[in-house]
């Protein structure tokens, strides 16, 4: 034990575990396994929070309001040092404010390159850091987006609503039972699918 009352001191104990306490509460333990626990008393990984209101700060203190800058990161690295994967928070934009950006990069053998951003403005861009809409996708070969099921013969597909709304809308969608494709329109209800135009899958015969 190290402090001279029970308010405020470093335990050592029967488990080859060390507690800190502050105000006659252990605040922190390092247990025999190494894990360090704050806030609990059985810490489950190497460093492990607890409570009602877990927060973990990251404080850039520089001063400044550089499009990337003020950052913040969390860095994922291997056993060779090498930076496999990076979070980062920054400022967006040059001007005088608290706007902020959150940047995701991952490792491609070469370079550790962005892979997606959410900008101040809530759009999110794919292969690009300046989305102009809500979802940008951005690619130098003929960017793509996938929907699948994850069983046989399941439908997949994209729907279009009006705002608070899910009886008026439009819905692109890949029939795996019937082996079609169907774009169509809800007016009034969310379970009527109007199907204006159809592909057959097979013969490639289209029917409005």
């Amino acid at each position: 034990k190290i402090g001279e009352d029970d308010q405020t001191k470093i335990d050592f104990g029967v488990s080859n575990e060390i507690q800190l306490f502050t105000n006659s509460s252990e605040r922190m333990r390092i247990d025999s396994s190494g894990n360090v626990g704050i806030g609990t008393d059985n810490p489950q990984s190497l460093l492990h929070l607890q409570s009602s209101i877990p927060y973990l700060t990251l404080l850039n203190s520089t001063s400044e309001n550089t499009d990337g800058g003020c950052e913040s990161r969390i860095e994922f690295v291997d056993h060779s040092r090498s930076v496999l994967a990076r979070i980062q928070g920054s400022h967006d934009g040059n001007a005088a404010d608290e706007k902020g950006d959150l940047i995701f990069s991952t490792n491609n053998n070469t370079a550790l390159t962005e892979a997606m951003r959410i900008d101040s403005s809530g759009n999110v861009g794919i292969g690009t850091d300046n989305p102009q809409t809500i979802l940008h996708i951005e690619d130098a070969s003929h960017p793509r987006v996938r929907v699948m099921g994850v069983e046989d013969d399941t439908s997949a597909g994209i729907q279009l609503f009006e705002s608070n709304s899910t009886s008026f809308g439009a819905e692109l969608v890949y029939d795996g039972n019937a082996n079609k494709v169907h774009l169509g329109c809800y007016n009034g209800s969310a379970t009527s699918l109007r199907k204006d135009f159809t592909i057959d899958r097979s013969s490639g015969n289209v029917g409005i």
